[in-house]
C-alpha cells in the first residue's frame, strides 16, 4: 500500500453499482462528499490481485442520483421547494484505460501498451485521483511529438501527438464554420515543421487550399526563407495524358461536346483513338496542330478549330508555356518544405479538380519510385474533393480525384505519403476517407447529420461535441498514449489568413479608408 500511496493524491469515492453488477471495463462510483469529479478526469483503482498497481479509468459521465419524495414536485410547483442536499448522491461513470504491471517502471514504459483489467471488480473499492506527475508520465509520448493543447478539466496536462504514428495513419480535423478547425490544422503544421527541423530532418508538405487561408506568417517563419512556394491552381499546366480514352473524354468536354453522337465529336474521338503518340496534351494548341489536321471532312475541321480557338481565348489568358508544369511542381515539393496550391482565385473548378488529380497521382507515383521522398498532403474543405453524397455535383473530374484521394488514404501512409484533411461537413465525405483517417480525429463543434457521422466514428461520447466552445475539440487518436477521447483546448500557434476579413470587418475597413481619403 505504501507503494500505491506514491501514485495517488486523494480518495474521490467508492465503486457502487445500483443494480449490483460490477464490470471491469466500466465502473460507476459514488463521489465522496466534498470531492469534485468532472467529465474527462482520469482516476484509478488499485488492481484487485496486484497490490500497488493502479488501474486507470477516464470519467465519461457525472450523473447525480436523488432519492425523491412524492411531495417534492408538488412543493416545487407551488413555489415552496425543500432544498435538502442530504438526499443528493453525486456519481461518476468511467471507462477503463488500462494498467502497467510495474508501477515503479512507469518512467520507462516507452512503447508498452497498457494491459486491460479483465477480472472482477470488488464492490466499494476506493477510487483515487492520481498524482499529476503520474498522469504526465502516462500521457508522455515515447517518440518525437507535438503539443496540441491542454486537457480538460484541470488544464494542467498537455496532450501530445506522436509524429511517427500520426504520419503512419493520417489525420482528420472537423468543425463547423468559426469553431477553430483551420486554426487547429495550421497550428499542427507549424508545430510539425518546427519539430522535424529541430531534429535535423526536412518535411515536405503540399497544401491544397480552397480559400487561400494557409499562407500565414507563422508557417512561413517556421519553414524559413526560400522553403515556401505558392501557386494559384490556374497557373499549373496540365501535362500529357497517356490513356487515350481518358484523353478523349477530357478533350470532348473542353470543346463542349457533351453528346458524342454528333458528327464532329465522332470524328474527333476516332482520330484520337488512331493516334500513335504516347504523350497526349489536353491543350488547344496541341489539338489544333496534331489532331484536327488529320480529320478529312473540311466542315468538321472548321468547327473544331473554331471551338479550339474559343477554348484558348477563355482559359488560356496566359501563354501556357509560362505556367508551372505538374512535373515542375512535384520537383519543387521535393526540394522545398511547403508547396501551397491556392484555389481561392480559381476560374474553372472542374479544370482545377483535374489538375489536382494529375498532381496527386504524380506525387503518389514519385513516392513509390523514390524511397527517399515522403510528404504530407493537406486538403482543406475535403468534402468538395471526395464527396460521399450531396455537396457539389459529382462530375467525371470529381470522381477521378476522389479515387486518387481514396487510394492515397488507404495505401499512401505505408508508402511515404500521408493525408491530413479538414472539413466542416464530415457527413458529405467519402466513408472510405473518414474510416481511414478516423483513427486520428480532432472534432470541433458540429451539429445535425455531421454530428451523427462523428458519432459513428467516435461512439456516443461524440455527443459532447455539440456543446464545445470555439477552440475546444474532442480528440480521439492512436497517436496519443491514451486512446480514450479527451477534451482539449487547442493551443493556437497560428490563425488562418481569413481572420478579420468578414463583411463586418470590411465595413469598418471601408470607413477607415474613406476617412483617410477625406483628410
Amino acid at each position: 500500500m505504501a507503494e500505491f500511496n506514491l501514485v495517488v493524491e486523494e480518495v474521490l469515492g467508492y465503486v457502487f453499482s445500483e443494480d449490483g453488477v460490477y464490470e471491469p471495463h466500466e465502473i460507476t462510483f459514488t463521489v465522496e462528499e466534498g470531492r469534485r469529479v468532472e467529465i474527462g478526469d482520469i482516476v484509478c483503482i488499485e488492481h484487485p490481485s496486484k497490490p500497488g498497481t493502479p488501474v486507470f479509468y477516464q470519467v465519461t459521465e457525472v450523473p447525480l442520483r436523488r432519492k425523491a419524495r412524492d411531495y417534492e414536485e408538488d412543493l416545487a410547483r407551488l413555489g415552496r421547494p425543500i432544498i435538502d442536499s442530504s438526499r443528493n448522491y453525486p456519481r461518476a461513470r468511467a471507462r477503463q484505460i488500462g494498467y502497467y504491471e510495474e508501477i515503479m517502471e512507469f518512467s520507462e514504459i516507452g512503447e508498452k501498451e497498457p494491459l486491460m483489467l479483465i477480472e472482477h471488480i470488488i464492490p466499494l473499492t476506493p477510487v483515487y485521483r492520481p498524482k499529476s506527475t503520474i498522469l504526465e508520465t502516462l500521457l508522455h509520448p515515447s517518440a518525437p511529438s507535438i503539443e496540441l493543447g491542454e486537457i480538460y478539466p484541470s488544464w494542467k496536462l498537455t496532450l501530445k501527438l506522436e509524429l511517427p504514428k500520426l504520419l503512419r495513419q493520417g489525420l482528420l480535423v472537423v468543425g463547423g464554420v468559426g469553431t477553430g478547425k483551420t486554426t487547429t490544422m495550421l497550428s499542427i503544421l507549424v508545430s510539425l515543421v518546427r519539430e522535424v527541423l529541430s531534429r535535423g530532418g526536412k518535411p515536405h508538405i503540399l497544401i491544397v487550399d480552397k480559400d487561400g487561408e494557409y499562407g500565414v506568417k507563422e508557417l512561413l517563419d517556421a519553414v524559413g526563407f526560400g522553403e515556401y512556394y505558392h501557386v494559384d491552381v490556374d497557373e499549373v499546366r496540365v501535362e500529357s495524358i497517356r490513356d487515350k480514352e481518358r484523353y478523349a473524354r477530357e478533350v470532348l468536354r473542353r470543346l463542349g461536346y457533351y453528346d458524342r453522337r454528333s458528327k464532329a465529336a465522332k470524328a474527333l474521338y476516332n482520330t484520337i483513338m488512331e493516334l500513335e503518340e504516347e504523350d497526349l496534351f489536353p491543350t488547344p494548341d496541341f489539338i489544333a496542330s496534331k489532331i484536327i489536321p488529320r480529320i478529312r471532312e473540311h466542315d468538321v475541321r472548321g468547327e473544331l478549330l473554331a471551338r479550339a480557338s474559343k477554348w484558348k481565348a477563355m482559359e488560356w489568358g496566359r501563354v501556357e508555356e509560362e505556367k508551372v508544369s505538374i512535373g515542375e511542381l512535384v520537383e519543387k515539393l521535393k526540394s522545398k518544405t511547403i508547396v501551397h496550391v491556392d484555389l481561392s482565385k480559381c476560374r474553372n473548378i472542374d479544370r482545377a479538380f483535374r489538375t489536382l488529380r494529375e498532381l496527386l497521382a504524380r506525387i503518389y507515383g514519385e513516392v513509390l519510385r523514390d524511397e527517399c521522398f515522403g510528404c504530407i498532403i493537406v486538403v482543406d474543405e475535403a468534402h468538395l474533393y471526395c464527396p460521399e453524397r450531396g455537396g457539389i455535383e459529382i462530375s467525371e473530374g470529381v470522381r477521378e480525384l476522389k479515387k486518387t484521394i481514396e487510394l492515397i488514404a488507404t495505401t499512401g501512409p505505408r508508402n511515404g505519403v500521408t493525408l491530413f484533411m479538414a472539413t466542416q461537413r464530415p457527413s458529405l465525405i467519402s466513408k472510405t476517407i473518414t474510416t481511414q483517417l478516423g483513427q486520428n480525429i480532432i472534432a470541433h463543434k458540429v451539429e445535425d447529420v455531421d454530428l451523427d457521422r462523428i458519432r459513428e466514428i467516435m461512439g456516443p461520447v461524440a455527443t459532447k461535441i455539440a456543446v464545445l466552445p470555439r477552440g475546444w475539440a474532442l480528440v480521439k487518436s492512436l497517436a496519443t498514449k491514451i486512446r480514450q477521447p479527451l477534451i482539449v483546448r487547442v493551443r493556437a500557434v497560428a490563425k488562418p489568413a481569413s481572420t478579420g476579413k468578414t463583411a463586418y470587418e470590411r465595413f469598418h475597413s471601408n470607413i477607415k479608408s474613406e476617412n483617410t481619403n477625406i483628410t
